[in-house]
């Protein structure tokens, strides 16, 4: 669920690729990764997920830290647990 963005975007992609449009690889997959968590943000809140699960499913940069532990700050303590576990 956390990449339907990145479907939804490649989905646009090909739809444009078969109209007999061009554009270069390096340049669709540079607006691949600048918009999927974006694209996968509006998905989810249109299809109704709480904000929390978009929050872990986007995983979006955050500049602040509040007192609260978030889902998002478990997932991601959890992500790090899973890479160093032997």
């Amino acid at each position: 669920m956390a990449d339907i963005g990145l479907f939804g975007l490649i989905n646009e992609y090909s739809h444009f690729i078969e109209q007999g449009n061009y554009l270069d690889f390096n340049i669709a997959k540079y607006i691949f990764q600048e918009n999927c968590a974006l694209a996968s943000k509006i998905v989810l809140s249109q299809w109704g997920f709480d904000s929390d699960y978009i929050a872990v499913a986007t995983n979006p940069i955050t500049t602040n830290h509040d007192s609260d532990i978030s889902y998002l700050t478990i997932a991601r303590m959890t992500h790090h647990f899973l890479l160093f576990k032997n």
